[in-house]
């Protein structure tokens, strides 16, 4: 079949006018969703398995400053079989020398431009990534809960989670009833990353399983390609609660290529 060719220029981006035709709406949520961040991807050798692998495309990072934001759309093409699951992030970040204000007209923004990229072409789902401080929560819950209500009912919402949110600090019943997914990153954790390990590797529970404790959908864990070690102490330690089928990100820091898939497929799958 052949690879579509999503060209993500600003100005494409806003037109929606690109070679990639929308998926059906009875296409399920992989079990396996590969994120491909800011390079030129080629993703197209996952043809043969596009009803297992989806991709949640890098789509734009929302900058906040001072009292203003930003937007910085996509530059990086991406190339993937026609039909493949899509989910477009939006990344959140803070100008760390100016700060910002978390204004309500900010907020306005965010959810204006993350809404919008539900109308891209080939996108099933909408990711927000936000590492969000511990003040800043209200802000964070008030943006979940009007971008759900403003998405169409057909797009599904997932958020990302610091690893540290679900091993010691229990705030996200909150936010459940307004995401369908969250997902765990459990790389790049920097300081807490022994204690996020003893966590794991003890079985103890996780804070993010859904409000009935009885399905893995609502969850999916993000591991990085070359943090095996980390993949390996989830699979040991894996706690009870998430012991049936399992829902899986995967984060690239290189180009993504069948083979780098093919050997961390063999670590989780």
């Amino acid at each position: 079949m052949i690879a579509a060719i999503i060209s993500l220029v600003s100005s494409i981006v806003t037109s929606g006018s690109t070679a990639f035709c929308r998926s059906s709406n009875n296409i399920p949520r992989p079990a396996l969703m590969l994120w491909a961040w800011e390079l030129p991807h080629r993703i197209d050798f996952i043809d043969g398995e596009k009803d297992e692998i989806g991709v949640a495309y890098l789509a734009q990072t929302l900058v906040l400053t001072g009292t203003e934001w930003r937007r910085i759309p996509r530059l990086q093409p991406l190339v993937v079989p026609d039909g493949t699951y899509l989910e477009a992030v939006s990344r959140i970040e803070v100008d760390r020398r100016r700060g910002t204000d978390y204004s309500d007209a900010q907020l306005d923004g965010l959810v204006r431009s993350i809404v919008e990229t539900a109308d891209r072409p080939g996108v099933r789902s909408v990711q927000i990534d936000f590492d969000c401080v511990r003040s800043k929560r209200s802000f964070y819950k008030t943006l979940v809960k009007r971008i759900r209500n403003s998405l169409p009912a057909r797009t599904e919402l997932t958020i990302t989670c610091l690893a540290s949110w679900v091993v010691g600090d229990y705030w996200l019943a909150d936010l459940r009833e307004d995401v369908d997914q969250l997902v765990p990153m459990f790389f790049r954790m920097g300081n807490g990353r022994r204690a996020v390990l003893s966590h794991i590797g003890s079985g103890r529970s996780l804070a993010c399983s859904g409000p009935s404790n009885d399905s893995n959908d609502s969850v999916a864990f993000g591991f990085s390609v070359d943090e095996v070690d980390v993949i390996e102490k989830f699979k040991s330690g894996i706690p009870k609660q998430f012991a049936g089928d399992r829902r899986f990100y995967l984060f690239s820091p290189g180009l993504w290529n069948k083979r780098s898939l093919s050997k961390v497929k063999e670590e989780i799958l």
